[in-house]
């Protein structure tokens, strides 16, 4: 019975929290990729092709002064990457699938967009 009521009041709400920080986390992450791809448009004049993408792993790839490492979505899988973009009004943009790692979802299941930025 304790353990019935410590699980109820101790473990349910970590896992609640635990599932909030990594959407927090994958949020931060996008907006910083994002800013990467803005950065790296106005210095090229366009947007990295997939394979160079920061943030996409690509072996060999160096993205100093454009981009903190970022090698994975807090569930272990890399960003996917997204040219034409996903989020109006971005040309070019990185989503995650979320904890499922496949389309659509719901909760911490849910897809993972980039917010717009404001300005554009």
């Amino acid at each position: 019975m304790l353990a019935a009521l410590f699980y109820f009041f101790v473990m349910v709400p970590t896992q609640s929290m635990l599932d909030d920080a990594r959407m927090m986390q994958a949020k931060s992450d996008l907006e910083t990729l994002q800013d990467c791809l803005d950065i790296y448009r106005m210095h090229f004049g366009r947007y990295p092709p997939r394979e160079r993408a920061p943030g996409t792993a690509a072996p060999g790839v160096d993205f100093a002064g454009y981009c903190r490492p970022i090698k994975a979505d807090p569930w272990g899988r890399p960003y996917v990457y997204n040219c034409p973009g996903v989020t109006p009004p971005h040309a070019c943009d990185f989503m995650s699938f979320g904890a499922d790692g496949v389309p659509g979802g719901e909760g911490e299941n849910a897809d993972v967009l980039p917010k717009e930025h404001p300005g554009w």
